[in-house]
């Protein structure tokens, strides 16, 4: 029965693991007042990142790809199963290891498909799906990278 429990318990950590989020929606009066705002949206949320949890995340090479939950405009989570997709050569890559890009699938609409990057300057994504407008994840000002905006293309 050891045995068993102990499989299970660690089943369940494993997929609790890969299903992490790294981001949480804040409020404008979380925001620092420095007036450096590059990305303009009538309708959007602002996300606050932990970039060191989403690069330990996504830096797994133990598996092919992660369960990810990004934010979206409207205020809920879609969850992606996401790989690396490098874009740059090899030499160039081991030059600026910190740069990654990353293709994700989707679990929650299964017809959208992400692309994404995690840099030193923050996390970017767009969100394609014919469910509804293309979705942009930006950073809010480059002074804080951790800070990101997230809006349908529409608004």
């Amino acid at each position: 029965m050891k045995p068993v429990l102990f499989i299970l318990v660690f089943t369940l950590g494993a997929v609790s693991l890969s299903a992490q989020s790294f981001w949480s929606f804040i409020g404008q009066g979380d925001l620092p007042e420095s007036g450096g705002q590059r990305v303009l949206a009538f309708e959007h949320r602002l996300v606050r990142f932990n970039l060191e949890a989403a690069a330990a995340l996504l830096a797994d090479e133990s598996r092919t790809s992660v369960r990810l939950s990004v934010p979206m405009p409207d205020g809920s989570a879609a969850w992606f199963d996401v790989w690396e997709t490098p874009v740059m050569p090899d030499a160039l890559q081991a030059r600026y290891p910190q740069i990654r890009c990353f293709t994700g699938q989707g679990v929650t609409d299964a017809s959208a498909l992400l692309k994404c990057d995690l840099t030193p300057q923050g996390f970017h994504a767009m969100i394609l799906s014919p469910q509804h407008s293309p979705v942009f994840i930006d950073v809010y000002e480059p002074a804080t990278p951790s800070v990101g905006v997230v809006y349908f293309k529409k608004d």
